[in-house]
C-alpha cells in the first residue's frame, strides 16, 4: 500500500523533453495528455499515458526521427534487457513478440485502459503506426504512435 501511494502521488507525466527523446527527435508538441494507473501488488505496476501530438510532430517523426529508442526510458534501471525494438513500422511480428504482446495488451478491469489497449492492437496490427519496446524478465515498456489520429500511447507493466 504505501508502494502504491508513493508511486501514484508522486507520479508525473512525461515533459515535452521526454516525450521528443521517446520519438527520437530534438522537440514536439504535445496538444494534450491523459494516463491511467492501476496497481496490482507492492513492486507490481500497470501504467498508461496517451499524448496528443501535433501533426508536425507526427510529420518530423516520420521524416526526422533517428527511430533509436533512448535507454532512459527502460522499465528498469539495470537493463537485463531480454529485447530492445527500436522503432519501427507497423504492422508487428506477432509471432516474433508472441509474449510481450499478451503481457502488455491483457485486458484489464480499467475501462479508459481498456480502449487504449483496443487502439494499440488496431495500430500494431494494421499500417499506419510505429512501435518500439523493451522487454525484460523485470516487465515490459510498449510505446505505439498512431500517424492517423497523432497518438502516443505508452504502456509500462511489471508483471
Amino acid at each position: 500500500m504505501v508502494y502504491f501511494l508513493f508511486f501514484y502521488n508522486s507520479y508525473q507525466k512525461k515533459d515535452v523533453n521526454e516525450v521528443a527523446q521517446i520519438l527520437g527527435l530534438s522537440e514536439v508538441s504535445i496538444l494534450s495528455s491523459d494516463y491511467s494507473f492501476d496497481s496490482f501488488t507492492i513492486q507490481d505496476y500497470d501504467l498508461m499515458e496517451v499524448y496528443q501530438l501535433s501533426y508536425n510532430s507526427v510529420h518530423d517523426f516520420m521524416l526526422h526521427s533517428s527511430f533509436k529508442l533512448h535507454d532512459k526510458f527502460c522499465v528498469s534501471d539495470s537493463i537485463t534487457s531480454s529485447a530492445k525494438e527500436d522503432w519501427h513500422k507497423s504492422p508487428i511480428d506477432s509471432i516474433k513478440w508472441q509474449e510481450a504482446l499478451s503481457i502488455a495488451l491483457g485486458l484489464r478491469e480499467n475501462e479508459k485502459r481498456n480502449k487504449w489497449l483496443t487502439e494499440m492492437r488496431r495500430i500494431l496490427f494494421s499500417d499506419s503506426g510505429y512501435y518500439a519496446l523493451y522487454f525484460t524478465d523485470e516487465g515490459i515498456a510498449f510505446y505505439v504512435l498512431d500517424t492517423m489520429s497523432g497518438k502516443l500511447y505508452i504502456a509500462y507493466l511489471n508483471p
